[in-house]
């Protein structure tokens, strides 16, 4: 579904991701641990086109995406919630959503997407801004699930949000992959809740992976001292 051979990002003389390989297989869930300053969010924003790679190249579904510009990328299947979520506070929930249609040449808002996430359809008129950090987080995976992606990236996605609801949001995650069939890749820093919405656990340290094991494999000690600082 998604490739990455020999992928590296740098800022100036320093490089974050290093001679990455990873394959994202239809249908799957990958979580990314690390600590902070490890490379998560760079990853991210360097896979949606935020920020320009260094070497290697990425494919989506037979097509090599790494020269493409981030609109460019949507439209060729990858959805992105970048962390801290970046809803627009002044348009109401249903205004975000229609944002992600661009892509998509569509007009009408995909219905699933209020039966996914029902809270949405309670507060369409309702300013994004005047949303609790859970329905905003809502609000942006159903944007990014607008656009039609292939491939789904969340970056820190539990980010501010309350322990009660992480466990939600896992299962959301799972039946957003089973009702759309796609393939998500999420960056995280909470163990507990990668190890709920993971098929796959892959931990970064200083750009490289250092492990990469079936979730049903992870051995929770070993990774949280990986997280540990």
């Amino acid at each position: 579904m998604m490739q990455l051979t020999d992928y590296s990002v740098a800022y100036g003389q320093s490089t974050i991701i290093d001679g990455m390989n990873l394959t994202l297989n239809k249908n799957e869930i990958i979580a990314i641990l690390g600590r902070n300053g490890m490379g998560k969010t760079t990853l991210m924003k360097s896979l949606i086109g935020m920020i320009p790679s260094q070497g290697g190249k990425v494919t989506l579904e037979d097509t090599e995406i790494t020269p493409m510009k981030s609109y460019q990328r949507v439209g060729a299947g990858l959805g992105f919630v970048p962390q801290g979520r970046m809803i627009f506070s002044t348009m109401t929930v249903e205004e975000n959503i229609e944002t992600g249609l661009t892509s998509t040449g569509k007009k009408e808002i995909p219905s699933d997407l209020y039966s996914i996430f029902p809270v949405l359809d309670e507060m369409k008129h309702r300013r994004g801004g005047n949303l609790s950090g859970g329905q905003q987080q809502q609000l942006a995976i159903a944007r990014a699930l607008a656009s039609n992606p292939s491939v789904l990236l969340l970056d820190e996605p539990t980010e501010g949000i309350q322990p009660s609801i992480i466990k939600d949001m896992a299962r959301t995650l799972k039946q957003i992959r089973t009702q759309r069939g796609l393939s998500i890749l999420v960056s995280e820093q909470v163990l507990s809740f990668a190890l709920d919405v993971a098929d796959r656990i892959l931990v970064i340290e200083k750009g490289k992976i250092v492990l990469d094991v079936p979730v049903e494999e992870a051995d929770h000690e070993t990774i949280s001292k990986y997280l540990s600082v």
